[in-house]
């Protein structure tokens, strides 16, 4: 998750949103250097956002960003919260938390480009509503792959790990070595693949 530094914290308001929540207004800047206004929502015993501060992350757009800033989301702790179970890094987790989100996007997507709002009324439009979620389903299948594709460059880009050999043995020189097979990557979904 990206890390912003914060330049600027002010307190907005407090409101009762699942209990008290204390509304902040800051001036961070991005990984890039971009500077950005946001609004970051936390409890009133958490401490308060200082000047310099890194928070690590995700900015969240406004649904209405002509009256509202976006919302800078704090990263959960690795590990933390609930009791027992499976941990944060579970395949199972991350596959979850990774589909959840791409449904979200596609749903957003969907609502943003005004291919049509959800229709739920009785049973004459049930076709209707198997189409639209058909649509939902194909973008969310969409939205799944460039996040995997994503993952698998980021994997590939990483140095592989080599275990040293043990000291008796001697290793081939170097232009004797051939190098590692690489795995092709597909290449994410394009825009033009978008399932509309």
């Amino acid at each position: 998750m990206p890390q912003f530094t914060i330049q600027s914290a002010a307190l907005k308001e407090q409101k009762d949103i699942d209990g008290q929540m204390c509304i902040y207004t800051l001036l961070v800047t991005d990984p890039t250097g971009q500077q950005i206004q946001c609004e970051l929502l936390q409890r009133p015993d958490t401490p308060i956002p200082q000047q310099g501060q890194q928070v690590e992350g995700d900015m969240r757009p406004s649904s209405n960003p002509a009256k509202y800033p976006p919302t800078l989301k704090k990263a959960k702790p690795a590990g933390g919260g609930g009791g027992g179970g499976r941990g944060f890094d579970s395949p199972e987790t991350i596959a979850r938390i990774s589909r959840s989100h791409a449904q979200e996007m596609a749903l957003r997507f969907y609502e943003a480009t005004g291919a049509g709002k959800l229709d739920w009324k009785g049973d004459a439009d049930q076709e209707k509503v198997r189409v639209q979620l058909g649509h939902v389903k194909r973008l969310t299948d969409w939205f799944d792959a460039d996040v995997k594709a994503a993952a698998e460059h980021v994997a590939q880009q990483q140095p592989a790990q080599q275990t040293p050999p043990p000291q008796q043995q001697q290793a081939p020189p170097p232009q004797q070595q051939a190098p590692p097979p690489q795995a092709e990557t597909p290449p994410p979904p394009s825009d033009d693949d978008i399932p509309f």
